[in-house]
């Protein structure tokens, strides 16, 4: 018996795991479906100008199945021999060794990153299956990209944009296939698992980057750089009338150009295309229908998620997220649909999206050195406005088996007047330096800011700089990994003065579009910088300690030569009870304010520099 049989045999050994004692899985489901997804006319239309052999799974079973990865492989290349506009691109492996595909539809046939640029075309870039059991994306763009490829139906859209299609972003994750995944999720019939093979969820890895398929998927990012990533999920949750929501950067999240061609151009017009096929849209983010009154808040994301990453680096990102509650057609028909008003849109006026994202990045390039406050993370603000929210009549029902009740969602339908908060203001920005200069030694964060396409050099010969560096206090580690990675909290104060940088360390200069990324990666506070993510840990344990019979006799010499010092020290003992009680807290505070002191210890060493003589 070869291992992989083994561990199946243990498994379906386990108590209660084995396949006879395994109910059937339940299959929950929206009570409410939009009028118009009893036609789902974009999905029939595009089924009945395909031949049989490029049909999907999902066409052939009446949307009951999904297929698995070789299966898109084989569409995506049976698309590219069909049509000269089509070249599928290996990016990368995922952690079990899958090839990682990204097709490009480019009617110039530019397809590599300089012919897309010389075109001048807006580049979309549509990711699907990050979390592979949410997988009605893969299947509509598989679709999409056959009309838009071989029959002829959205053709000429291609006159005016490009399209790159990443197959299924987590594909081990994709063939982890099980009717078991995704409990909240009404079909299809087996589907993949939420993490990948390392149980890393890419949704949450784009600053840190550790999964292989983040590393690939960030090279072809830095070379393609495309003006808007379309992301494909399905939400999980409460019931609703909504099949689709969606999420946009459009605060201080993102650069101002961005933000208004997002909120003046580009969403006001998905919307009502949306609408006008009979989609019921929103916005995403929580509400609680059985507290109306506190009206729907959209979430905060920081650059670890698709959307928010791509504020940082300058760039629009759309989420999308169809429900899982609704039928599975419904989902890959609002999927489908989706895309083709974005490209709709884009089409109508390719050139707004590239001129924001080119005047983003100009902006970007003059915030080092600037008194500009950078955002790093937000917060609701109390301001809202009216808006109507598109519900179900909730109902309590009770729960004999966890103890009290939950809540279930009816008909009729009900729109809730209520009002909305999507006002974000800065919880935590930083003003920016010149440059950053990270020491050579610290060769795992050297290579993250290469990975993320932020320009830098190294130092040739030692410099002098006016620098700033902080100190780490009250680090407050998480008890739990998350991630696979143990998070840190700190508070930070810094100190400037004029310091000689040695050769060999890393110059990171903000003059360049990447300024935004390389500050959320670098600046402590930042939600996802570096720092919070566990690559500094070891600036937080001692090397060296000291003994009382040592350090009191040198602490009573450290005061005969310095009175103001024991004024500090006085004043510390009457204001701080827990310290005046405590010997060691005592000596330590003499420690770390002698020549004796440990050198690095929570000191960060990443500097923040500015050219000599700067005030």
């Amino acid at each position: 018996m070869n291992t992989p049989s083994i561990a199946l045999f243990l498994l379906l050994s386990a108590p209660g795991l084995s396949a006879q004692n395994n109910p059937e899985p339940i299959r929950p489901a929206s009570v409410f479906e939009p009028p118009a997804a009893s036609k789902v006319r974009s999905l029939k239309e595009s089924t009945a100008a395909s031949p049989p052999e490029l049909l999907t799974t999902e066409e052939k079973t009446e949307y009951r199945e999904t297929g698995d990865y070789a299966e898109a492989v084989a569409l995506a290349r049976e698309l590219e021999k069909r049509s000269r506009f089509a070249k599928l691109l290996p990016i990368g492996k995922s952690a079990e060794g899958r090839d990682l595909y990204v097709l490009i539809a480019s009617k110039d046939r530019a397809f590599t990153p300089e012919q897309a640029r010389k075109t001048g075309k807006p580049v979309v870039f549509v990711q699907n299956g990050i979390h592979a059991g949410e997988i009605a994306g893969k299947s509509a763009m598989l679709m999409l990209l056959r009309d838009l490829l071989t029959s002829g139906r959205h053709a000429a859209l291609l006159d005016r944009v490009i399209v790159a299609n990443l197959l299924v972003f987590n594909a081990d994750g994709h063939e982890k296939r099980s009717r078991y995944h995704r409990m909240n999720q009404n079909g299809p019939e087996a589907m993949g698992f939420r993490g990948t093979a390392q149980r890393l969820n890419l949704n949450r890895d784009y600053m840190k980057a550790d999964a292989p398929e983040m590393q690939a998927w960030l090279r072809f990012y830095n070379a393609w750089r495309p003006h808007l990533l379309i992301d494909h999920h399905v939400t999980d949750g409460m019931d609703f009338q909504y099949d689709i929501t969606v999420d946009m950067p459009m605060n201080g999240d993102v650069a101002m150009p961005l933000a208004r061609w997002t909120s003046a151009a580009f969403l006001p017009a998905l919307f009502e295309q949306m609408q006008r096929e009979g989609h019921v849209i929103g916005p995403y983010g929580y509400f609680d229908s059985l507290q109306p009154e506190r009206g729907f808040r959209i979430e905060i994301f920081s650059p670890r998620y698709s959307q928010g990453y791509a504020a940082v680096r300058n760039r629009a990102g759309l989420l999308v997220e169809t429900h899982s509650l609704k039928a599975f057609r419904t989902r890959v028909w609002a999927h489908y649909d989706v895309t083709l008003k974005a490209l709709e849109t884009l089409a109508a006026d390719p050139g707004a999206i590239v001129a924001a994202a080119s005047q983003a990045d100009k902006a970007t390039i003059g915030l080092g050195g600037s008194s500009a406050t950078l955002y790093l993370e937000g917060k609701l603000s109390a301001e809202s406005e009216p808006h109507v929210f598109r519900g179900l009549t909730p109902e309590k029902l009770p729960a004999p088996l966890a103890g009290g009740e939950y809540t279930a969602y009816r008909l009729p339908a009900v729109d809730v007047n209520t009002k909305i908060f999507r006002t974000v203001e800065v919880r935590k920005g930083a003003t920016l330096p010149e440059a950053y200069v990270v020491p050579a030694a610290w060769t795992e964060v050297i290579a993250r800011l290469r990975l993320h396409g932020v320009e830098s050099e190294t130092l040739r010969a030692s410099r002098r700089f006016q620098c700033g560096q902080y100190t780490l206090h009250d680090p407050r580690l998480s008890t739990q990994p998350f991630e696979g990675r143990i998070r840190v909290d700190v508070r930070t104060s810094e100190e400037r003065s004029l310091c000689e940088v040695p050769a060999g360390s890393v110059l990171v200069k903000l003059n360049q579009p990447a300024a935004r990324v390389a500050a959320n990666l670098l600046e402590p506070d930042a939600p996802d910088s570096l720092l919070r993510w566990g690559f500094f840990h070891s600036l937080f344990e001692r090397k060296e300690y000291f003994s009382a019979y040592v350090m009191e006799p040198f602490a009573q010499r450290m005061l005969e030569a310095n009175p103001g010092l024991r004024t500090e020290f006085e004043k510390k003992l009457k204001e701080d009870a827990a310290f005046a009680a405590s010997q060691r807290a005592r000596l330590e505070w003499f420690y770390q304010r002698s020549p004796y002191a440990e050198p690095g210890y929570r000191q960060y060493p990443v500097l923040r520099v500015w050219s000599e003589g700067y005030r």
